[in-house]
């Protein structure tokens, strides 16, 4: 007993902390703590009146809180279309897409895109063009 006490001593006035809880991969993040973020979204079209087609480029860059690397996947919806189209990872949290049409490139068109991390948590970023 008097040894027992002779250790705490010793390591309480020597600066040693323990700490017992979860490891750090455990904690990452919870499904609520996940901090995705889109931005700076680029959209061009060019319209070929002779055929009426369309050639549209979509681009967004999605990041995270933890790292680029955190985002598993983003796609995006067309006027509130049911079709999502998922877009490709470029590199340094830029992710794109093209696609070919039959839209007219001088309509308003509302682009919803969404992030979503490894965990299943969506973020949503409404662009207008």
């Amino acid at each position: 007993m008097i040894k027992n006490i002779f250790v705490f001593i010793v390591l309480f006035l020597g600066g040693c902390l323990f700490s017992f809880g979860p490891s750090e991969s455990h904690t990452r993040h919870s499904p609520e703590q996940a901090t995705a973020w889109l931005y700076d979204p680029y959209v061009s079209c060019y319209y070929d009146t002779v055929w009426g087609t369309s050639d549209w480029y979509v681009e967004i860059y999605a990041d995270s809180y933890y790292d680029r690397y955190d985002v598993a996947s983003v796609r995006y919806v067309i006027n509130n279309s049911y079709d999502y189209i998922e877009m490709g990872y470029l590199g340094y949290s830029a992710w794109g897409s093209s696609f070919y049409g039959y839209h007219d490139c001088d309509r308003l068109f509302r682009f919803d895109f969404i992030a979503i991390d490894h965990d299943g948590v969506e973020r949503y970023y409404t662009h207008y063009w």
